[in-house]
């Protein structure tokens, strides 16, 4: 039917960071306005991805793709934390394109989609007691209780609270 699929649930948040990133060093709008429709069609991609309407992105084999992320030799349940940040950082950057180029409506709804997500990453993958974030949600909404490095990534795009990231790369430091 003309789907394309490339197994990978990182792969179209990451291209909207790219084209935002890209714009904002080289001011290059008619590029900029020329893949615009492209980068709406990947933030609906990634919105739709949310199957439960949990607020997460599904991404393992109770979503619509087999396990996709790039740890595809470890079981990430639905929802790892490191997809979770990707489109979260990917909605504010989605949110500033459109804003950018006067589609309001397009703008707030991401903002406020990466919001959401923001404080949705922080309560459901925040382990009070190991004082790092959890891996992934499994299918049963329950959180997978396992350290990896997969937390840095809220943490590099700046998506946790000072104390959390400071907590987690001071356990990932020892």
């Amino acid at each position: 039917e003309g789907t394309v699929y490339y197994y990978s649930a990182d792969a179209t948040p990451l291209f909207v960071m790219a084209a935002y990133h890209y714009y904002r060093w080289s001011k290059d709008e008619a590029f900029l306005t020329f893949i615009y429709k492209n980068i709406v069609d990947a933030m609906e991609w990634c919105i739709n991805a949310d199957r439960d309407e949990d607020g997460l992105v599904e991404h393992g084999p109770e979503g619509f793709l087999p396990d996709t992320t790039w740890m595809d030799s470890l079981y990430r349940g639905k929802s790892a934390v490191d997809v979770q940040a990707i489109f979260c950082y990917a909605l504010l950057c989605g949110s500033k394109v459109a804003g950018h180029l006067n589609d309001r409506e397009r703008a707030e709804d991401w903002l406020r989609r990466h919001e959401r997500l923001k404080r949705i990453i922080f309560e459901r993958y925040w382990n009070r007691e190991t004082r790092f974030l959890n891996d992934t949600i499994l299918p049963d909404g329950s959180p997978l209780v396992n350290k990896t490095i997969n937390a840095v990534i809220p943490v590099l795009f700046r998506l946790t609270p000072a104390e959390v990231s400071e907590a987690i790369l001071e356990e990932l430091d020892s």
